[in-house]
């Protein structure tokens, strides 16, 4: 009977150390790791995947700069590092073909002050936790988590919709299970630049009529949507509550910044404008006007006609400049009107174009409405132009 009892104790001790022991893997293999930071973006569990023919592969950290194989950068002007890819003005970010063995696609970022990224998986959004289309970035290292991408071949695209002069950021990483292709995405037969203020930044798109940040995205302001109706390359080179004469501090008014990659940055050494523009847009003058304390229509008029004049000689004398005015306020539109025809108007590739008002959004710029709606008047303008 001792015999008896004694094999039945041998035998649940070795049951229940089976037992433990399964628990313990299941624990270990889940996928789960600390939270790096205290963002709305934390890491969650990696699914496995279903189709047991698909080659797994192991999970590995890239750094991203913009010498790195396989990205492009979005946005066109940026300032050049070895230790990151600098996302500073409305639209930037980093496109790359991928193949994947599905999971989490984690990317970490970091910002000068808080910040919004959207990110987008074969040019469809890819919503963040809570259904949002945004992902937060901090100033500390943020873990921007594109959960649940499915096994395969993926375009993915990260951009920055957050203003310039309002935040500064820079992706530094990204982490998943697969390769990033060494042939970075084409670049488009057309490039247009927008040169602006806070109306191209986005500011009053979404959110409350607040005007802070948090109304701001880039994607849904004209600049954006006429690229993507275009099929265009693109920079947005604008400063929210700057001017081409008027600056407020840290930033720069438009003279200087248009000359730099990221002034803010850095001033030591000049944008070198080795992709040439093929259309100009510039809608400035709106905080020129609202400064006229301190700027006078005289010095607005002579910034402009030398603005003409640069981005005639950075660009080349075929690169079409579109003038646009009255989006907010005056402008100083008899000034601008008036450097346009000194330069040689529509003989010399300058065409000026008088902006309807239409519905408000935050602090009296453009709602979401407006922005769609001079999307699709632009776009028809440029097609026209372009013969399309």
């Amino acid at each position: 009977m001792k015999k008896i009892l004694a094999y039945l104790l041998v035998a649940v001790f070795a049951f229940s150390a089976v037992a433990c022991s399964n628990n313990n893997v299941e624990n270990e293999s889940d996928g789960t790791e600390p939270e790096k930071s205290l963002s709305d973006t934390e890491s969650d569990t990696t699914k496995e995947t279903e189709n047991e023919d698909v080659p797994k592969l192991p999970v590995k950290t890239y750094k991203i700069t913009d010498s790195t194989a396989g990205i492009k950068v979005l946005g066109e002007r940026y300032l050049s590092s070895t230790e990151q890819l600098n996302c500073d003005w409305t639209g930037s970010g980093l496109e790359m073909n991928i193949y994947h063995s599905g999971g989490n696609i984690t990317f970490t970022a970091s910002a000068s002050a808080d910040c919004y990224f959207r990110a987008y998986v074969d040019g469809e959004v890819w919503n963040n936790v809570g259904k949002t289309p945004y992902y937060t970035v901090y100033k500390s290292k943020t873990d921007i988590v594109l959960r649940d991408v499915p096994t395969g071949e993926h375009v993915i695209k990260l951009i920055k919709v957050t203003g310039y002069t309002l935040s500064l950021a820079q992706v530094h990483d990204v982490t998943f299970a697969g390769t990033i292709s060494e042939t970075a995405p084409a670049d488009k037969e057309l490039y247009i630049e927008f040169l602006g203020d806070s109306i191209s930044c986005g500011w009053g798109t979404i959110g409350t009529k607040d005007g802070k940040y948090t109304g701001q995205d880039g994607t849904v302001a004209y600049p954006l949507m006429v690229a993507e109706a275009l099929n265009a390359d693109y920079a947005v080179t604008a400063l929210s509550g700057q001017g081409l004469v008027y600056y407020g501090a840290p930033n720069h008014n438009l003279q200087t910044g248009y000359m730099y990659g990221s002034s803010r940055r850095s001033v030591e050494e000049e944008y070198a404008f080795e992709r040439k523009s093929d259309i100009v847009v510039v809608n400035i003058g709106t905080n020129d006007y609202n400064k006229r304390d301190q700027v006078n229509a005289e010095d607005f008029g002579d910034a402009y006609l030398e603005l003409l004049k640069t981005i005639k000689e950075k660009n080349g004398e075929d690169c079409i400049i579109y003038c646009l005015y009255n989006t907010m306020n005056d402008t100083f539109h008899e000034e601008l009107l008036a450097a346009c025809a000194e330069f040689g108007g529509e003989a010399k590739g300058v065409y000026t174009v008088k902006m309807v008002k239409a519905t408000r959004g935050a602090s009296g710029h453009p709602s979401l409405e407006e922005q769609e709606y001079y999307a699709e008047f632009l776009t028809e303008l440029f097609k026209e132009r372009l013969g399309n």
